[in-house]
């Protein structure tokens, strides 16, 4: 799983990109990437989180994904 963290004063940007299985050549056609289920990421934070955007261009995944968001506060 490819990752890219972007940060701003006002956001946080996760990107998660699928090339399980596929070929690390830049050059070259990529196979299908291996289909990833149960992928748990934890973010965290020094403030209150006012919204989360969740995004796929994986047609056959829009219905399937989903997120839980935990907003409980560590002691």
């Amino acid at each position: 799983m490819w990752t890219i963290i972007r940060q701003s004063k006002r956001a946080k940007s996760i990107s998660l990109i699928n090339l399980c299985g596929c070929s690390d050549y830049w050059n070259r056609e990529k196979e299908r990437p291996q289909v990833q289920r149960g992928l748990e990421i934890t973010v965290l934070t020094d403030g209150d989180v006012e919204r989360i955007y969740l995004a796929t261009s994986d047609k056959e995944a829009q219905d399937a994904v989903g997120y839980q968001l935990n907003t409980g506060k560590m002691n």
